[in-house]
This record gives C-alpha cells, sequence and structure tokens, in this order.
C-alpha cells in the first residue's frame, strides 16, 4: 500500500546510514490525513503542530488533497497488512472536533453520518525543518467503514479498495423482487424526477417531518429525505413511512428541525413488480421473477 519515490527513498537512506550525520536528529515526520466526501466536499488533518501547505517550496504542489492540511488532535494505529487477497484495516481517532465539514463541525458530521463511505489518504512527509523538506510517502488508501463518536472523539474504521470486492455471488438469483438498486444503471430512472422539494411546518419532531407536500400516501415509503438548510444541512434520512404531508424517520435527527427548514424527499421503491410498473412505469428493467415460488411454499 504505501508508495514511495525513489528519490525520497535516497534521500532519506542517505541521511539514515550517515551520510548527513547532523541532520539524522532532526528529521521529523508527520502524517497527514485527507478526507473526500461524498458530497465532494474535502478536508485535511495533519498530527503536526503548525500547518502543512502543498505549496510548501520543498513540495511545489505535488502534495494532493486541500490547502492546507490543518493541525488536529489526530492518531492512526498500524496498518494491518494481509497476505492475498485480504482486507487491509486501519484504525484512526480524530480527538479534536474544530474542524468544519461543510460548515459543520466534525464531531457533529461524524454523528449525522456524514463520514459514512468518505475516502482516506494517510500520508507520511518528511522534513528536517519548516523550509527543507524531504517530500511525502502515501501509506494508507482506503474507505471509512464503522464510525464511533464518543465525548473523547470520533474512531474510525478505514478498509483498503479490497473491500469491494466482498459481494454476493452470484450478483443476480431468481427472487421475486428486483434485484437494482433504485436511480442506479441498471434501474436508469432519474432521480429528480421522483422528488418533492418541502419545506418544514410547526409540530415537526425529530423523527416526523410536517410539511405541504401531497404527494399520495405511501409515494416516499422506503425512500429518503436530504436536508438543504438548516441544523439538519446536507444529512439524509431513510423514510419509514409517508403520508400527505408527513414524513416519518426510519432513525432520529440530531436536531429537531426548525419551521422554514428546507429539504428534498425522495420517492422509495418496495421492489414489486405493480409498483415498478405503475410508479415508475420502468417495467422494461424490472429484474425480478415475480412467479418464482418463495422458499416458504417450497413444502
Amino acid at each position: 500500500m504505501k508508495t514511495v519515490t525513489t528519490a525520497l527513498q535516497t534521500r532519506i537512506s542517505d541521511i539514515l546510514n550517515g551520510f548527513q550525520p547532523d541532520t539524522v536528529n532532526n528529521l521529523i515526520v508527520a502524517d497527514l490525513f485527507w478526507f473526500q466526501f461524498l458530497d465532494s466536499t474535502q478536508l485535511g488533518l495533519t498530527n503536526h503542530d503548525r500547518p502543512i501547505s502543498k505549496f510548501s517550496p520543498y513540495l511545489l504542489g505535488t502534495l494532493p488533497g486541500p490547502e492546507p492540511y490543518q493541525p488536529s488532535v489526530v492518531k492512526r494505529g498500524a496498518i494491518v497488512s494481509k497476505v492475498g487477497i485480504e482486507v487491509e484495516e486501519l484504525d484512526v481517532e480524530v480527538m479534536d472536533g474544530s474542524q468544519l465539514v461543510g460548515g459543520v463541525p466534525f464531531f457533529t458530521a461524524a454523528a449525522q453520518g456524514r463520514l459514512d463511505g468518505a475516502r482516506l489518504t494517510i500520508m507520511s512527509i518528511y522534513f528536517l525543518n519548516p523550509a527543507e523538506g524531504l517530500g511525502f510517502v502515501t501509506d494508507f488508501v482506503g474507505a471509512v467503514a464503522p464510525v464511533k463518536v464518543s465525548h473523547g472523539g470520533v474512531k474510525l474504521k478505514v478498509r483498503s479498495d479490497v473491500e469491494k470486492l466482498n459481494v454476493k455471488m452470484p450478483r443476480y438469483v431468481y427472487q421475486p423482487g428486483c434485484q437494482h438498486t433504485l436511480y442506479d444503471t441498471k434501474c436508469a430512472l432519474s432521480k429528480s424526477s421522483f422528488q418533492g422539494l418541502g419545506t418544514v411546518t410547526s409540530g415537526s419532531t425529530a423523527t416526523t417531518i410536517n410539511s405541504g407536500l401531497a404527494q399520495a400516501a405511501g409515494y416516499f415509503d422506503l425512500g429518503e429525505v436530504i436536508f438543504t438548510s438548516g441544523a439538519n444541512n446536507g444529512l439524509r434520512r431513510s423514510v419509514k413511512s409517508y403520508t400527505p404531508g408527513v414524513h416519518v424517520l426510519s432513525n432520529p435527527l440530531p436536531v429537531a428541525p426548525a419551521v422554514g427548514d428546507t429539504f428534498t424527499a425522495y420517492a422509495g421503491c418496495d421492489k414489486r413488480r405493480t409498483t415498478c410498473q405503475t410508479k415508475f412505469n420502468n417495467l422494461n428493467r424490472f429484474r425480478g421473477f415475480p412467479y418464482v415460488p418463495v422458499p416458504e411454499t417450497a413444502y
């Protein structure tokens, strides 16, 4: 997983092997953490005591990620390397929540689920002093999996891209319900064609959103809502049930929405043939076998 340039490897080797003995004790190593979130925002953190700019004279813009990498209280565990085709894992803990993710404090963003699925690149940067650096090494690249939030910080489990191979095989089986994911390339429906733009009205709670939306009952069942303003801006939740003007959420919001907060609601799908035909008019792409007996009827 680690990527080291030849020039950097040679320079560090020269220092450690005594060709520059006066600099060995001055060699500084700092970790860089480059977060890439699903909404395309980025965040750069470092465990160094000062910001690190990718436009420093010794980096010349070669360091990827945001500008600059901000000092934070963050640490990582050892990389668990595996032999063969197995997932490598790395633990990261962020104990300083002052950095912002899309205008939201880091700890709050983690609690709202904004870190789920984020890409994390971890690098080590080597330098002798702020004006003389040796370069950087990419140590690990992966996706954020489980996220645990506590009063003391946020603990992340980062897994390598081999995790993408952990898929069900065979991909398709004979079953009554559709096997496509709603709005994916195989379903081919446009998400924007089945949305509703809502504004929160009075009486809303952390689990129930009242609005002026008037779609038929059940239209947003199994769908989702994404807040576009207010304290929950950017947060999404699955819809457990819907009646005209009322969304009941599967999981509570961290903060009850205020009157006037805006959100976008997207229709959901229960994977049935009749739903695909009557609700979405997409029967030609239905990937289910409604006349195959279910296991419970096999006896």
